[in-house]
């Protein structure tokens, strides 16, 4: 899939996409945006999602510090085929994240859980979020 804004650098750039499936003998349930909030305030970390029209922003505060500690953007667009896509543009951390006593992932972990269960409560049968290569450790994941 090419990625979107850079289609001349799809090496660069690639889109990370993941479909909704579903299985009738699969039992397994998606955590509620209330259990995920409630188990981020267990880490003491406060998520916010602010929504505008089809676009979203996610933040994530300390509750201890009150400090902005990451945040993501994205929206929610529509396919050619008529579904719906949750498009995730960036998702940003603080590098004071590093030195604390939570994992940086964990962090990012909280705010992608919430952008995922904000695109399957809007009916989203796809996710994608861009991959920018700024460092070969991180790229070779998600690549």
């Amino acid at each position: 899939m090419a990625c979107l804004g850079f289609p001349s650098h799809p090496s660069r750039c690639p889109c990370v996409t993941a479909k909704k499936t579903s299985e009738e003998g699969d039992k397994r349930s998606l955590p509620s945006m209330s259990d995920i909030l409630e188990a981020s305030r267990a880490q003491k970390l406060d998520l916010q999602l602010k929504t505008l029209g089809p676009f979203f922003r996610i933040t994530a505060t300390s509750l201890q510090t009150r400090a902005e500690l990451g945040k993501a953007e994205g929206l929610i667009r529509f396919s050619f085929q008529g579904t719906q896509i949750l498009h995730l543009d960036s998702m940003k951390l603080r590098r004071e994240t590093l030195s604390m006593e939570k994992s940086i992932f964990g962090i990012g972990l909280f705010i992608g859980a919430v952008a995922i269960r904000h695109g399957y409560d809007s009916g989203c049968t796809t996710a994608q979020l861009l991959a920018i290569n700024d460092s070969d450790l991180y790229h070779s994941k998600v690549s």
